[in-house]
């Protein structure tokens, strides 16, 4: 059990997530041009931008052992530094290459950083309160996909690119000193033999997880991938596009902030791992079938509602599906399979995009199969309780 005076600890992991995913979004609308800037070419501007999410998606597993064996907050601290030297060093960077080598540092940082906080958070927590938590974590990482990219793609063009990686350097500043001075480290458990860590953890409820969240995040990364051509093609703008992510983002932090957060837990995790997947399903199918902005906007809506019942189910399967000792683990897979799904939907998205279907179909698809897999996997979960975690 959690002690009660690490009420106050909560607060700073959901600061530093916020911050850490400032970082991740900040150079959304600003990578690409610079890469464009140094000469890349339009694959080797995607390889630049996608070089993050490969980095990223190699390194959380291997975090997650790290973080068990070693501890959170130092694990948490060494990510922050990584982090924050690389993004110093984005303005050194005077080629496409060197950018790319950048970038690829970058995600290790990023490896780590996110599957620390995230078992952090669930150490902290009690069991019947970590929906809860782990929404209020994933509506951090909705402001800061609300804040970051206006905020970023400002400082670009009053200062430029070295005024947005010096603002970024310091927001991560800030959360190092607050990981190193106000989070706790909560106690290892003794190490276990390697069949004695196999049993510790309910595979088929983690992989449920994984496949559920690789689900979202596949459609996520198709949706913010093609969304700019889907508003172009009705009309509407870049200015347009980011105020339809904007929605997106407000819709879901403030559903996670809300009671539904605990609701997706009154229950079987298989309901609101559906219901979510099931509006992520309809909310693509829509878009691709809006006549006009309003509908894309309700359609963008309907995903961020998506997203509020996806993430904290998730996460929070995640966590419960090992102990304490093992939980690193845990969450270095689970965010391996969340980065998957941004490295895969984009590219099978545009693959897509030549057929009748529309580049929505297949982030549809994967949602609905995610869904049915997830189903079946429940079926696998040796620790699956009565009670609410």
């Amino acid at each position: 059990m959690v002690a009660r005076s690490w009420a106050g600890p909560l607060g700073i992991a959901y600061t530093v997530t916020f911050l850490t995913f400032f970082d991740t979004f900040a150079f959304l609308p600003t990578i690409g041009p610079r890469a464009a800037s140094l000469g890349a070419d339009p694959v080797l501007v995607g390889a630049i931008v996608g070089a993050y999410s490969l980095t990223n998606l190699a390194t959380n597993p291997v975090a997650g052992v790290l973080l068990d064996r070693l501890g959170r907050r130092r694990l948490l601290i060494a990510g922050l530094a990584i982090a924050i030297a690389t993004v110093l060093a984005y303005p050194v960077a005077a080629t496409p290459g060197q950018l790319l080598v950048v970038r690829l540092l970058h995600g290790v940082g990023g490896g780590i950083i996110v599957p620390a906080v995230f078992t952090l958070v669930g150490d902290l927590t009690r069991a019947e309160r970590r929906a809860r938590a782990m929404g209020r974590t994933g509506a951090a990482i909705g402001l800061a996909a609300i804040v970051g990219p206006p905020v970023a793609g400002a400082l670009a063009e009053g200062v430029g690119f070295a005024g947005v990686t010096t603002t970024v350097a310091a927001v991560l500043g800030v959360g190092l000193v607050l990981a190193a001075t106000r989070l706790p480290d909560p106690p290892r458990e003794r190490a276990a033999a390697p069949t004695e860590a196999l049993e510790a953890v309910d595979v088929g409820r983690l992989a449920r997880a994984g496949v559920a969240v690789f689900g979202f995040t596949f459609a996520l990364g198709g949706l913010t991938a093609f969304l700019p051509f889907r508003v172009e093609a009705l009309g509407g703008s870049s200015a347009t596009t980011g105020a339809l992510l904007g929605l997106f983002a407000v819709v879901a932090a403030g559903l996670m902030l809300s009671p539904v957060a605990d609701q997706t837990r009154t229950s079987s995790a298989l309901r609101p791992l559906a219901t979510g997947l099931a509006l992520v399903a309809v909310a693509l199918a829509l878009l691709t079938l809006a006549p006009t902005i309003a509908l894309a906007a309700v359609a963008c809506a309907v995903f961020g509602a998506g997203y509020a019942y996806v993430f904290p189910t998730a996460a929070s399967e995640a966590s419960a599906a090992a102990p304490m000792g093992r939980r690193g683990r845990a969450f270095g897979i689970f965010h391996a399979a969340f980065s998957l799904g941004f490295v895969v939907g984009p590219p099978l998205a545009g693959w897509v995009d030549a057929t009748a279907a529309g580049p929505f179909s297949i982030g549809a698809l994967v949602a609905v199969t995610a869904a049915l897999a997830s189903a079946a996997l429940s079926r696998l979960s040796t620790r699956e309780r009565a009670d609410v975690d």
